[in-house]
């Protein structure tokens, strides 16, 4: 795993921790009832599309979370 990987040289599959910039974040819920995330994530290098599966927290529920650096953990 790597820690505040640099998002230009994130890969499909690749195991991420660190900090990144929320650029956006909706939850959502499919026609299958289980929540999730749908989230941008940003940093000096660029930006990457996120999901969070099973999902149930604050984040992206208010406007201010626009912009906040938040810890990531996943793949």
């Amino acid at each position: 795993m790597e820690y505040n990987k640099a998002i230009t040289d994130m890969r499909i599959g690749d195991e991420v921790e660190g900090f990144y910039i929320l650029k956006g974040a909706s939850p959502k819920v499919p026609a299958s009832g289980k929540p999730f995330l749908n989230a941008t994530l940003s940093d000096a290098t660029g930006a990457i599309e996120a999901q969070v599966w099973d999902y149930s927290g604050p984040i992206g529920a208010r406007p201010d979370d626009i912009g906040r650096v938040v810890k990531i953990r996943g793949q």
